[in-house]
């Protein structure tokens, strides 16, 4: 399976396409409009097989969906090693889509991105490559960030798939993740029983905690740790921007489309609210077909290329302009002295998230070699979901604010309040 090698980075980032046998010579001998598909957090590029496989999508356009640094295939070995927990954020990230559109070669392209990491680092790209994402489409789910309540929440459910002790207790905490995602208890068309066993095998084997790449003290890094632009910073997003939402998260007000479009000032945007849906859509098979109706009307409103550009955008002189706008942004002149090839000198974490990474997220977050693996046998599910004991916990899928899970009691409360 083809992967994208960011030396520099000690990155390896797995990818997959719609283009057949995956030959990227086909986007200049055949051009059509190229996407890039983002997969939400805690998941891999397989969450977007509803969009690689939708026949009208395939007619309109390339798409390539890529593993995030820390997830699925991609490969980060030396993540804690080598410090980078403390130079990653979605600047980063977003960094990285530039590196890897070099790696590849890569024409200017249209970004699909789901959920807040995604979308964040989709949204800093084309902050600072603005000259190769052609628009922006974000399946937004923009966590509050001045709500240390939910934010102890989050990181609760992570720590309990870290340091679960048996393959109960971590299917346990990954059905807490999915009512975060999937508003389970609320709706009868949040997701089917093939789509939650899909979604449970996703995390089960993509999420080891033996990972070298650390999956879930990255994730909680990026998400919890997550800063916006400035004003000035929005400023530059220029692309057109079609903004996603659906009315039945438990952890996002529906006004929160709103709140963002008015701070994309500068670019043409849309909202499309999906009546019932839930935090995390995009990959489900009763409201992907929605997804990708809007979605390929919005491609086909688009000019195939803004500026005519036709080979890719991303050189020395482009990673090097970005590097010092970075630089400008944080007053500190030694950024741009950087190496521009790594993903991790764009990193914008301030002294104090740094220290809290140090003290909090590393320490309950290390890798113990000691510990007993709960791991499926060759990375394969030990069951389908569905098909599991009947504890009392997950009968019928349904929460009640008395069970154990802080998650599930916080979120409860707080779909009353939104």
């Amino acid at each position: 399976m083809p992967y994208a090698d960011l030396p520099q980075s000690e990155v390896q980032l797995w990818w997959t396409s719609n283009i057949p046998g995956d030959d990227l010579t086909q986007l200049r001998t055949k051009p059509k409009p190229l996407v890039l598909l983002l997969h939400p957090a805690f998941l891999s590029s397989d969450w977007r097989k509803p969009q690689l496989t939708d026949p009208t999508l395939n007619e309109a356009c390339y798409m390539i969906a890529l593993d995030g640094p820390n997830n699925g295939r991609s490969k980060c070995n030396n993540y804690v090693p080598h410090d980078y927990p403390t130079q990653h954020d979605t600047w980063s990230e977003g960094a990285m889509l530039a590196l890897f559109a070099q790696a590849l070669d890569l024409p200017p392209f249209h970004i699909f991105a789901e959920m807040t990491i995604a979308s964040d680092a989709a949204e800093k790209f084309a902050i600072l490559f603005p000259q190769q994402c052609l628009s922006l489409t974000l399946l937004i789910v923009f966590m509050p960030l001045n709500d240390p309540e939910l934010q102890k929440a989050y990181m609760d459910t992570a720590a309990a798939m870290f340091n679960a002790d048996d393959f109960e207790s971590l299917e346990e905490a990954h059905a807490s993740l999915a009512y975060i995602y999937f508003s389970t208890d609320t709706h009868p068309f949040s997701i089917s029983e093939d789509d939650l066993d899909r979604f449970m095998e996703l995390a089960q084997h993509h999420h080891s905690s033996k990972r070298p790449s650390n999956p879930i003290l990255a994730t909680c890094i990026t998400a919890g740790l997550r800063q916006p632009p400035t004003p000035e910073e929005y400023a530059r997003i220029t692309q057109p921007t079609l903004l996603m939402q659906g009315t039945n998260s438990p952890i996002v007000p529906t006004w929160i489309s709103e709140q963002h479009a008015a701070e994309l000032c500068n670019a043409p945007t849309r909202i499309e609210r999906i009546q019932g849906a839930c935090a995390v859509f995009g990959g489900i098979d009763y409201w992907s077909p929605t997804v990708n109706r809007l979605f390929t009307g919005f491609l086909a409103s688009q000019p195939s290329n803004r500026d005519g550009a036709s080979s890719c955008t991303i050189d020395a002189t482009a990673l090097r302009r970005a590097l010092e706008l970075v630089a400008a942004w944080e007053k500190k002149p030694s950024i741009a002295k950087k190496d521009p090839m790594s993903m991790w000198s764009y990193c914008r974490l301030s002294p104090a998230a740094v220290e809290q990474i140090k003290t909090r997220f590393i320490p309950n977050f290390a890798q113990d070699p000691n510990k007993k693996s709960i791991d499926p046998p060759e990375g394969r599910p030990r069951r389908k979901y569905s098909e599991r004991y009947d504890e009392a916990w997950a009968k019928g899928f349904k929460f009640e604010p008395s069970q154990r899970n802080p998650t599930v009691v916080f979120l409860t409360k707080k779909t009353e309040i939104f």
